[in-house]
């Protein structure tokens, strides 16, 4: 498996954050220029909460990773 992380692991990652702890590591992520994790953990809660102000966030971190 080369050191990759199954899809069922991660889904079990994510769930041990709670939708505000993503939402405080994806800011963190953008200010410290990680724009790819930020995409990552922003697509994350996006597929798990789809509310509009998820949808907002992730389009501002497509923007931001462009």
């Amino acid at each position: 498996m080369g050191g990759s992380v199954s899809k069922k692991h991660k889904l079990q990652q994510m769930r041990c954050f709670s939708s505000d702890d993503l939402r405080r590591r994806i800011e963190r992520a953008r200010q410290e220029g990680r724009f790819q994790q930020a995409l990552e953990l922003t697509k994350q809660l996006h597929k798990y909460e789809p509310t509009p102000a998820n949808l907002e966030l992730l389009k501002e971190v497509y923007l931001g990773r462009a």
